[in-house]
């Protein structure tokens, strides 16, 4: 159920999962409906939820490339100090 209204819905992933991820976007979308002025169509209210949800994908994948990136520089700087100590 999304915003009141029952969806039934097909799925290779787990029925779980399904309904974890349905519960959130749910969540989202009551969320946004509670932001929004009384009597914002459900359609605008179901925008505004998925760009919420589109902006904290965003910012978690830019943080993701970070965490990344940083492990890289580290592995990298392990590499360098143990070619160094083997050298010795």
């Amino acid at each position: 159920s999304i915003l009141g209204k029952k969806l039934i819905l097909t799925s290779d992933a787990d029925e779980e999962f399904i309904k974890e991820v349905a519960n959130f976007v749910n969540e989202r979308l009551e969320e946004a409906r509670k932001k929004s002025p009384a009597g914002t169509m459900p359609l605008t209210v179901a925008i505004l939820g998925a760009l919420d949800v589109a902006d904290e994908y965003f910012k978690a994948r830019g943080q993701s490339k970070f965490l990344k990136e940083e492990l890289e520089k580290r592995v990298d700087s392990l590499i360098e100090y143990i070619d160094e100590k083997l050298g010795e």
